[in-house]
């Protein structure tokens, strides 16, 4: 008891600070070796380079983030072309109208980003104008863009 009397708070709770600092430097160090080595050296992961070389800029020169620009697009598509014809437009007036719309998206070179909008084009289009694509002519479509090369 007399050993706990000796001790103040101040020098408690500096032990206590010092303790917690050395223990989350460890469990960074065991987790986040890698990148810590890394930033100390200069160099950089080949997937912070992908992820970079994914992310492009907009007319007013901010980073665009790929998911950000397809959901944009997505909603775009949905709100100012398949909503707006609705029930009323032909299957090659759609297309013509989605091609526009898709003329400069980047997102067609990248198989994922190409095949979530082709779903998203294959579902909508039936269910809001009643027109059916398959996946086959819509990315015929897209080859044919001046920008898809």
């Amino acid at each position: 008891m007399k050993m706990f009397e000796a001790i103040t708070w101040k020098q408690y709770g500096t032990a206590v600070i010092i303790a917690v600092l050395v223990y989350y430097a460890l469990i960074g160090l065991l987790y986040y070796r890698k990148k810590i080595i890394n930033n100390l050296t200069g160099r950089r992961n080949k997937q912070a380079d992908r992820v970079e070389e994914q992310t492009h800029e907009d007319d007013r020169g901010q980073d665009i983030d790929p998911f950000e620009e397809l959901e944009e697009i997505i909603d775009d598509i949905k709100e100012r072309i398949l909503e707006q014809a609705g029930k009323e437009i032909s299957k090659d007036e759609l297309l013509e109208q989605l091609s526009q719309r898709l003329d400069n998206y980047s997102g067609l070179r990248r198989p994922a980003y190409r095949i979530a909008l082709n779903n998203f084009i294959i579902q909508h289009a039936e269910s809001i104008c009643g027109v059916t694509f398959s996946e086959e002519e819509l990315d015929k479509r897209w080859r044919a863009l001046p920008r898809f090369v």
